[in-house]
């Protein structure tokens, strides 16, 4: 809304002026803002689902132990594992796709942050703090996305080692 304003019909340079000086850094803000909710809200969701099927697969692999039909229950320890590690890809995948975006989002405010360095207006040098802040949040958020994936890819490694063990 901030750069429609300040391209609007009628504009000055003023207008533009302040949505650069203020109204960028302030839409970058949101934009961290709204990533941060999102994949926390992401990733509670993939932990509250992730529950189901675990405790499926646990239970399976216990009922396995005293089955009267052994093969019916290894099957479905099998895929009750399976369930698990699919849910385990599905979330490292996509904590994947959030790293890459955090990278891509701290690339660019280095870059804005090295050209405002650079540049001789003062609207430009306002711009060095703010853009420099951008990029270390948005380094920490790829810093988070790695720790995040790392966790579901050992709950990948486990589902795959229960998937192991009830089959025999």
């Amino acid at each position: 809304m901030a750069a429609q304003w300040a391209l609007r019909p009628g504009a000055g340079d003023e207008d533009v002026r302040e949505f650069y000086g203020f109204g960028w850094v302030s839409g970058g803000a949101l934009d961290l803002e709204g990533h941060r909710l999102r994949t926390a809200e992401s990733e509670a969701l993939r932990h509250r689902t992730l529950t189901l099927p675990l405790r499926a697969a646990v239970d399976a692999e216990e009922a396995l132990r005293g089955a009267s039909d052994a093969a019916a229950a290894r099957a479905e320890a099998e895929r009750a594992w399976q369930a698990v590690a699919a849910h385990a890809q599905g979330a490292e995948t996509a904590w994947r796709v959030e790293r890459e975006h955090a990278r891509k989002q701290a690339e660019t405010w280095k870059g804005v942050q090295a050209l405002a360095q650079g540049a001789a207006d003062e609207l430009w040098k306002r711009l060095v703090d703010p853009a420099g802040e951008n990029e270390r949040s948005w380094s920490r958020e790829e810093q988070d996305a790695v720790g995040s994936a790392a966790f579901w890819q050992d709950i990948l490694r486990q589902a795959r080692e229960g998937g192991t063990r009830v089959a025999g």
